[in-house]
């Protein structure tokens, strides 16, 4: 037998009701707009973890704004600086899924104000070890563009890490929603 379904409409809001457990809440007259740089805050999240020779970092976005905003499906950019000039390009690939983050849906996220979303960073570091901890190895900033409504600026993260033995790439997961990103 088909379990009931109600709908109840509280100031504007749709709550869908199944086997009187709210499952669901759509939105029925409030619009979100897109998150405007001031409205988040990118930090590095609880410190890399480790496995076989694989680093991963996770970031938190987080919307520290007194409204409801959403990010677009995707990826963040990110650059990143050494403490000295590197003779060697840095790459940002993207990556769905690796040793160390779980493959994700990639789609539109929704913030509402005190929330997170998150998306990991991670590499292998067990290439190259003949570079030691140089000035020209030695990542110390992260710069995070996200894709924001107003003018894109960069979310300044702190993160040192040897690039030189990751062999001068790095991979970056998709947004998603929620503290961290989801595991394998």
């Amino acid at each position: 037998m088909a379990s009931p379904i109600v709908g109840v409409l509280l100031l504007g809001t749709v709550f869908v009701v199944q086997q009187g457990v709210q499952t669901e809440v759509v939105s029925a007259s409030i619009s979100v707009s897109q998150c405007r740089y001031a409205q988040l805050e990118v930090a590095v999240s609880w410190g890399p973890g480790a496995a076989a020779g694989h680093i991963a970092v996770p970031f938190i976005i987080a919307n520290i704004s007194q409204s409801t905003c959403y990010l677009p499906a995707g990826y963040p950019s990110l650059r990143l600086y050494t403490a000295g000039p590197s003779k060697h390009d840095l790459h940002v690939t993207k990556s769905n899924g690796s040793f160390m983050f779980a493959r994700v849906k990639i789609s539109r996220i929704v913030l509402p104000p005190g929330r997170d979303a998150s998306f990991g960073m991670s590499f292998v570091d067990v290439l190259n070890q003949q570079y030691k901890d140089s000035p020209s190895c030695m990542v110390q900033f992260i710069y995070v563009a996200l894709p924001v409504a107003d003018l894109p600026e960069n979310y300044e993260t702190t993160n040192n890490f040897n690039i030189c033995y990751s062999g001068f790439s790095v991979q970056v997961t998709p947004m998603e929603a929620g503290p961290y990103p989801k595991l394998p």
